[in-house]
């Protein structure tokens, strides 16, 4: 069965942070079954947090803290891990360190991870292994700026029709978290390659997403592209310092990302 969309927002770290962007959500039809999307919690995680698991960043919480805030996390939400490692060949021994600590998969507080491998593709072998080892893990994997700069539709289609099947998710995300936008023509250009050649996997896009310009991106790219799909917002709903989430930001992101999926 293909996975549910989700909306997403990225670089949740503290308690509150994940309550009130939950009452956010709550409040616009999420959760209840009104809006059909899964709101997506993001927690960045890298390799460097797996050396030192009490250690954190602006956005990375420690992860000895992870599993306490998914536990805060109501049914019908999607918490995931955002995982980087500049190491390919050791990407499924960090994970699962990372899904072991606290029983974070067995107790099932967490069970989908996006794989943000800066210049290419996650590997397919680490890919597999992922699956073997955490068989109701859900997978998406991120294309990054690099991939979608290298390669045309066609090529890219080709590229990632093998992991049809292993991935729940591909994420089209030229940003890498750093707000840079995709162009809309070519995003629609790409979801419609894609779902040709990954017909069982959800589809997502991601760059350049804000609360003042969500409405309008979504609704035109659901125009032009008739399956549903997801979309996450990471830089551009941050405090001004970048050592938080701007509430503010985020309630409006998900009450305009509520208006562009209901009309």
């Amino acid at each position: 069965m293909i996975a549910k969309p989700y909306v997403g927002i990225t670089g949740f770290k503290t308690s509150d942070e994940v309550i009130k962007v939950q009452e956010q959500f709550k409040k616009n039809g999420f959760l209840n079954n009104h809006i059909s999307y899964l709101p997506m919690f993001g927690f960045i995680v890298s390799n460097n947090r797996v050396t030192d698991i009490t250690s954190e960043g602006h956005k990375t919480p420690a992860l000895k803290n992870l599993a306490g805030l998914c536990e805060l996390l109501e049914p019908n939400t999607l918490p995931m891990v955002h995982y980087y490692t500049p190491d390919n060949d050791q990407l499924f021994e960090e994970l699962k360190k990372v899904f072991n600590i606290n029983q974070l998969y067995e107790r099932e507080l967490c069970r989908s991870v996006q794989l943000n491998q800066l210049d290419g593709l996650a590997p397919i072998e680490q890919v597999e292994m992922l699956k073997e080892q955490f068989s109701d893990l859900e997978i998406v994997l991120q294309v990054p700026r690099k991939v979608l700069n290298e390669n045309d539709s066609e090529q890219l289609a080709s590229m990632l029709k093998p992991y049809d099947g292993f991935v729940s998710y591909v994420l089209i995300d030229p940003s890498g978290g750093e707000g840079k936008a995709i162009g809309l023509k070519h995003a629609i250009e790409l979801l419609h390659a894609l779902a040709q050649a990954m017909p069982i996997t959800r589809l997502g896009v991601a760059g350049g997403l804000s609360a003042d310009n969500v409405r309008h991106v979504i609704s035109t790219i659901r125009k032009e592209f008739k399956e549903p799909f997801s979309f996450d917002i990471q830089a551009l709903v941050r405090t001004v310092d970048k050592k938080g989430l701007a509430f503010n930001k985020t309630g409006k992101f998900v009450y305009e990302s509520t208006i562009a999926l209901t009309n």
